[in-house]
Formats: C-alpha cells, structure tokens, sequence
C-alpha cells in the first residue's frame, strides 16, 4: 500500500475512533463534527498525501465521500469573494501594463470615465460616484490635472466646492484608454457569448446590489 493510500486509511481509522470515544460518552455524534475532525486530520496529514489517489480511496467509504465533499466546498475556488478578488486583480495587474504608456493608472482611467459620463461635476460626487475614498479621489485628481488630462475650476455658485472637468487633452486621450480596456474585457470574456456576457454582467450587478442593501447586517 502506497504512502498516500496509507494517509487516507489513517484519517478514516482516526475518525473512526474519534467517533468511538463520543459515542461511550454518552455524546451525540453529529454529521458537521465529524466534518470538522475530517478537515483537521486532512490538515495535519498534508493535502498532498491525500490527493488525488487518497480522494479517489475515500469516496469508496459513502460517509467518508460525504465528508470529503463538504470539505472541497470550502476551497478557494470554490470561494465567490476569492475568484472575484481574484479574477478583479488579473484584470487590474493587465490593465495597468496596457494604460502605463499612457501616464494614466486604472483608477486614474476610472476617474476620466466618471467625469465624461458627468460632464462637469463636483470632486465629492466624483468620489461617490466610483466609490472612492476622499483621499484616493484626491490624489488622483492631482496626478491627472499634474498629466494636463482634467481642471479644477471653483463652483460658480459656491466658492466653497470644486467643479472637475476633462480638459480637451484629456478628451482626446480617453478614446484610446477606452479601446485598451475594452481589449482587456474581451480577453476576459473569451468563450462567452454575448447573451451569456450580459447575464454575467447582470448577475455581477445582482451581487452588489444584494451587498450594498444588506451592508452592516451580519449574516449567520
């Protein structure tokens, strides 16, 4: 018998005796405490002795498979925030590579988006409208109005509050900011149909509407 066969053997007969001694204890033994004890011997075992031809050899044992499937529930691609996170980041590391020639950064592209969606518009509103801090907000205003791309002008109504707006440079740029993002999507869109496209976008958008209602509820 091979070192992996043998490592799958051994988490069974530990679980097996784990069982024993909370049944002479009078104990109920519940299907989610024998999944906890299943993780924690996997665990201490070493996930690369148990696969794939440990996997293969539990799944012969029905209590075993159940355990082990409920295990692969909790992997991380299996995890929604960490595919999104993830998948959000290779599309931020790829578009960075592509706007570098540009001077501009992905937020920065963000932000000249926002601001020739809205015309002429107010700093704050900017901020809230791409759900940015003051202080990123801030920050990349300065870089792009350093770049010649956008102006800060004063409220002609209220001194207090400063307009932004993209410069004609800036409106000049964006075009080919956009066609650069726009090659990125496709790439990561790669495989799906259009239809199937716009139902993911939709789903995505269900996704965050779910999270912005229910934001600050803890949910069990």
């Amino acid at each position: 018998m091979n070192r992996v066969a043998l490592s799958a053997r051994a988490a069974r007969e530990r679980l097996s005796r784990h069982s024993r001694r909370r049944s002479r204890r009078g104990g109920p033994v519940s299907f989610d405490d024998r999944v906890c004890r299943a993780a924690k011997i996997v665990n201490r075992i070493g996930m690369e002795a148990a696969a794939p031809a440990g996997m293969e050899e539990a799944h012969n044992h029905p209590e075993a498979s159940q355990m082990m499937e409920k295990v692969k529930e909790h992997r991380l691609n299996g995890s929604l925030g960490f595919v999104i996170n993830a998948v959000a980041r290779e599309m931020r590391t790829r578009l960075e590579s592509a706007l570098k020639p540009f001077n501009v950064t992905p937020t920065g592209w963000l932000v000249m988006l926002g601001l020739a969606e809205q015309q002429e518009t107010n700093q704050s509103e900017v901020g809230r409208m791409l759900m940015l801090d003051n202080a990123t907000i801030t920050r990349q205003i300065d870089k792009l109005e350093e770049a010649g791309l956008i102006q800060r002008m004063r409220d002609l109504h209220d001194r207090r509050v400063q307009m932004v707006e993209l410069t004609g440079e800036g409106r000049n740029l964006l075009p080919r900011l956009n066609a650069e993002a726009t090659r990125i999507n496709r790439q990561a869109l790669e495989g799906l149909s259009e239809s199937d496209s716009r139902k993911f976008m939709d789903i995505l958008n269900l996704i965050m509407k779910n999270l912005n209602n229910r934001e600050g509820e803890v949910v069990s």
